[in-house]
């Protein structure tokens, strides 16, 4: 009976020491899993006050290496105050920093974030790279008064604009603002060296990177418009073909899965064989507007403010349909469209049918961008909401005005 006491004892200690040792433990608890669903509101950033009253800016927001989202705000004509760029942290909207001032007061190119995460800027007459931790300036590269031309030196000075992500992180852009002075072609290092240029009769619009690096512009050349394809080690010509370009920076030269060129001229649409630069198709279609994108299922998407988004096949010119659901569209990995109008955020089908929507009490159309997480950016005049989604932007086509989410303009960045 004794020997049964004890027994039932010493158990019951035992239980009472493993209650108190592990009791005392601190034990780690799983973090609550999130519950957003999509449409949901992750976080909203505020633009920071400063002295003058500055504006987010209607242009293609970035996304770095790590997540970080990138926005550029300036006074405007409201008060002439400088640009800067912002950096915002993707968990909680927090401000990760700002930078210096830039040269101006308007930008002359989307932020573009190299493979390094660098972040690189045009900024009147000057390049800018950024450090992605700080913010901090790395260098400057400026626009050379004069530069060498058919063996004489010839002033070169002026407004840049067009920034470009070479295959090997090169930067390409050119001068292409008003004034009298001899318009090139740049192609500087990541090391803010000029590699090379050559003169061009410039165009405002956006300059592209297609298969194997090459890189393709609208230029003119003694009044007559080309369309170009340019080796990029040296700037040297691979060739030209006419084309009746129009100028203006929404006319994006696309590439589709194939490598070939999806051109807009003053009243048509092509698709143009990169090897030889000639038509594989050319159709009639005269729209205000030429930016253009390319989703999954290999349509092309073209904007005109009269008549609505027209889906046509990349494949042979066709046109599919047109949907009234608006300017500015993004595609992801579903084939979906992604809109921002003046008051909202729209995710639509692909057949144009309105999957759900996301009020933002004010919104910059062209300020958007969608992560390879899912999370979807839109900016208005002060403020960045993330919104949370259920695919990542479109990869291996052309899946935004600036190609990705770090608008490379480049086929083979994502």
């Amino acid at each position: 009976m004794m020997k049964k006491l004890n027994s039932i004892i010493l158990s019951a200690f035992f239980a009472i020491f493993l209650i108190h040792y592990f009791g005392s433990c601190e034990t780690k608890k799983e973090d609550p899993k999130p519950t957003a669903q999509v449409g949901d509101t992750l976080w909203i950033h505020t633009k920071p006050t400063l002295e003058n009253t500055t504006f987010i800016s209607n242009m293609a927001l970035a996304i770095g290496k790590d997540g970080t989202v990138y926005y550029e705000a300036d006074g405007g004509t409201l008060n002439w105050e400088s640009s800067r760029i912002y950096a915002i942290n993707k968990n909680d909207g927090s401000l990760k920093w700002k930078t210096e001032p830039l040269a101006i007061w308007h930008p002359n190119s989307n932020i573009l974030v190299d493979d390094n995460g660098v972040i690189y800027m045009l900024s009147y007459t000057k390049l800018y790279s950024i450090n992605p931790e700080t913010g901090a300036f790395n260098w400057e590269w400026e626009v050379p008064t004069t530069i060498l031309h058919e063996g004489n030196e010839v002033y070169s000075y002026g407004e840049v604009g067009g920034l470009a992500l070479a295959d090997n992180g090169d930067l390409i852009f050119k001068t292409n603002g008003s004034g009298v002075y001899y318009r090139a072609m740049y192609c500087v290092s990541p090391q803010g060296n000029t590699r090379w240029y050559r003169v061009i009769g410039a165009s405002s619009s956006n300059i592209t990177i297609g298969y194997y690096g090459t890189i393709y512009d609208y230029q003119s050349d003694m009044g007559v418009k080309y369309l170009y394809a340019i080796y990029p080690e040296d700037g040297s010509v691979r060739w030209r073909k006419k084309l009746n370009y129009h100028g203006s920076a929404a006319n994006n030269i696309v590439v589709n899965q194939n490598g070939h060129l999806i051109c807009s001229s003053s009243d048509s649409l092509a698709l143009i064989n990169v090897d030889i630069g000639e038509y594989v198709w050319k159709v009639a279609l005269s729209v205000s507007e030429k930016q253009k994108i390319v989703d999954i299922n290999g349509f092309i998407y073209l904007y005109d403010v009269w008549s609505g988004l027209h889906v046509i096949d990349s494949q042979n010119g066709v046109e599919k349909e047109i949907l009234n659901i608006g300017y500015n569209c993004i595609t992801d990995e579903k084939g979906r469209l992604y809109r921002v109008s003046l008051d909202k955020f729209n995710c639509y089908t692909n057949t144009g049918e309105l999957s759900w929507s996301f009020i933002t009490g004010g919104a910059n159309p062209a300020a958007i961008a969608l992560s390879n997480d899912n999370i979807l950016y839109v900016a208005g005049s002060d403020k960045v909401f993330a919104i949370q989604g259920d695919a990542p932007l479109a990869q291996n086509v052309w899946a935004c005005p600036t190609h990705d989410n770090r608008n490379t303009f480049n086929f083979s960045k994502h």
